[in-house]
C-alpha cells in the first residue's frame, strides 16, 4: 500500500446518575450532534452564546478548523418524546427559587441508548455566563467521553477479526480494526491496516520499538514515528515517504499506572516528503515492561479538500482498544 481534548470551581455541583432502565430506543441523531435545550431568555444571551462558543471548539491538531460537536437548540416546550430521543442533550435551566446556585448533573439512556443528557442550572443567565468557563471543560469532557464509549461500543459488534489476528501474530498487541480496513502492509514489527478508500482514506498502524533508555517523552515519540514511518510508509515515488510536521506536536498522558495502565496520546500532522500530501494523526502508546518495548497504535487520515475530524476521533477510539499481550 502507498498513501496517492472536570474542573468546576467550588461553587458549582457535579451530581452524576445513571439512566433509569434498559428497555430504552435507539438515539436519534447522529455522533457529535449535541441539542440544547432552552428559552430564547436563555440562548440569545451571553449564556448561549458562551455554551454554544464551548461546544463548537476547534478540534485540536487539524490541518483546517473543525467544530467538535454541532449544535442545533430547541425550546423547552418542544422537548417532547421525539426529541427526547437524542444522542446527546442539554437542558439549561434557570431561576433563583428553584436553582439557587449554579450546578451540573448527567444521565444516561434515559429515554434512548445511547444518550447523554447534561442538566445545567443557575439562579439566572448572567450567573450561567459567569460560570461557564468553569463548567465548559468538563462538559466537553463528558460528551467527548461519552462519544468515544460509543464508537468503541459499536465497534466490538462489527470489527475485523482476520486483520486483528494479524496484528497479534506480528505485533503482539490487541486491538479492535474496524472491518473496512481490509488492505494490509506489514513489516518488522509493524502493520499498516487501511481501507484505501478513495476520497477518505482511513488508516491504523500498530508497531513497536525498544524502551527508551530516558522513558517515554515526546521528542523521543516523535523521533522513533519518524523513523519508522519513513520505513514502512512510502510514497509514489522513489524518497518519499511520510514524515511529522515540524514540531507542531502535542501531547499527554492519560491513565493513573495503577487503575488502568497510562497511555501516551500524541496528535499531530503528517505530510508525505517530497509531495503535496498530508493530513493529521493521533497515536496512542503502552509501555510493555514484560517485554522491554513501546507498542504504538496509530491512526492517519488522507482526505484532501473534506472534513477529517469525526473520522479521527472514531479512530481514535478504536486505538484506545490496544492492549499488550501478557504471555
Amino acid at each position: 500500500m502507498r498513501v496517492c481534548s472536570m474542573i468546576l470551581t467550588a461553587a458549582v455541583a457535579l451530581i452524576s446518575c445513571s439512566g433509569n432502565g434498559s428497555f430504552t430506543p435507539g438515539s436519534s441523531s447522529s455522533a457529535y450532534e449535541v441539542m440544547v435545550v432552552a428559552d430564547d431568555s436563555v440562548w440569545n444571551h451571553p449564556a448561549g452564546d458562551s455554551l454554544k462558543a464551548a461546544l463548537e471548539t476547534d478540534i485540536a491538531m487539524l490541518p483546517q478548523p473543525e467544530p467538535m460537536f454541532r449544535v442545533s437548540r430547541i425550546s423547552p416546550k418542544a422537548f417532547n418524546q421525539i426529541t427526547k430521543t437524542a444522542r446527546n442533550i442539554i437542558v439549561v435551566r434557570t431561576g433563583g427559587d428553584n436553582y439557587p446556585i449554579a450546578g451540573m448533573k448527567y444521565a444516561r439512556n434515559v429515554y434512548a441508548r445511547p444518550q447523554l443528557i447534561v442538566y445545567l442550572s443557575a439562579p439566572s443567565a448572567e450567573e450561567l455566563a459567569r460560570k461557564m468557563p468553569s463548567i465548559a471543560p468538563t462538559l466537553l469532557k463528558l460528551f467527548s467521553r461519552q462519544e468515544t464509549a460509543n464508537a468503541i461500543s459499536a465497534l466490538k459488534t462489527a470489527h475485523n477479526e482476520a486483520k486483528e489476528k494479524a496484528v497479534d501474530s506480528i505485533a503482539e498487541a490487541e486491538i479492535l480494526i474496524p472491518k473496512t480496513m481490509t488492505s494490509m502492509k506489514t513489516g518488522e514489527r509493524f502493520v499498516w491496516l487501511s481501507d484505501n478508500a478513495a476520497g477518505r482514506m482511513e488508516n491504523i498502524v500498530v508497531y513497536s520499538y525498544p524502551m527508551p533508555a530516558r522513558g517515554m517523552n515526546r521528542q523521543e515519540m516523535v523521533r522513533m514515528r519518524d523513523s519508522v514511518m519513513r520505513r514502512n510508509i512510502p510514497g509514489e515515488a522513489d524518497g518519499m515517504y511520510m514524515e511529522t510536521v515540524g514540531e507542531r506536536v502535542e501531547g499527554s498522558v492519560i491513565g493513573d499506572g495503577r487503575k488502568e495502565p497510562q497511555r501516551y496520546i500524541l496528535r499531530g500532522l503528517w505530510q508525505m516528503h517530497g509531495d503535496a500530501m498530508g493530513g493529521p494523526f493521533v497515536s496512542v502508546s503502552l509501555a510493555d515492561s514484560m517485554r522491554r518495548r513501546i507498542i504504538t497504535a496509530e491512526a492517519f487520515v488522507y482526505a484532501p479538500g473534506k472534513k477529517k475530524g469525526e473520522a479521527m476521533r472514531r479512530l481514535e477510539a478504536a486505538l484506545h482498544t490496544l492492549k499488550t499481550k501478557r504471555n
